[in-house]
């Protein structure tokens, strides 16, 4: 294995839907609450959008030590999921704003706006990250915005 990579496998709940040829949409909901995509709680299918929106999650709790949905009680974290209410707590001032706009376009409620995988793989930040030594590329001091 190689040195500084990091890899994240949880497969328990893993599955391709096709029929035909043609994707399906999954209608189980699996996993954490605060890791879910609003279409997974607001009923009906999903795909795998979902796992793009889990992965924007989990980069924001690796920064702010927390997920950006968490509240005491089931059904206000149900609602600001749904809601998608995302805000970025002081933390997040240290790190540059291809950051987050990466992460706003991966814990995007609309699905048709929100990245792919493959446009994620694409974005400017992830990119910068594989010419870099550093996981997150923070501001220079000088750095005004």
């Amino acid at each position: 294995m190689e040195e500084n990579k990091l890899k994240i496998v949880g497969l328990v709940f893993a599955k391709k839907r096709e029929k035909n040829g043609m994707a399906l949409d999954m209608l189980t909901r699996t996993g954490n609450l605060y890791f879910m995509a609003p279409e997974m709680l607001e009923g009906g299918g999903y795909r795998e959008s979902v796992d793009v929106w889990a992965a924007g999650i989990l980069l924001f709790k690796l920064i702010a030590g927390y997920t950006p949905f968490e509240d005491l009680y089931y059904e206000d974290v149900v609602r600001a999921i749904v809601n998608c209410e995302l805000t970025f707590p002081p933390c997040f001032d240290k790190y540059n704003g291809e950051l987050l706009k990466f992460l706003e376009k991966i814990i995007e409620k609309n699905i048709k706006i929100r990245y792919s995988a493959q446009q994620s793989l694409q974005d400017p930040w992830l990119i910068g990250l594989s010419h870099q030594n550093n996981f997150i590329t923070r501001k220079k001091s000088t750095d005004i915005s």
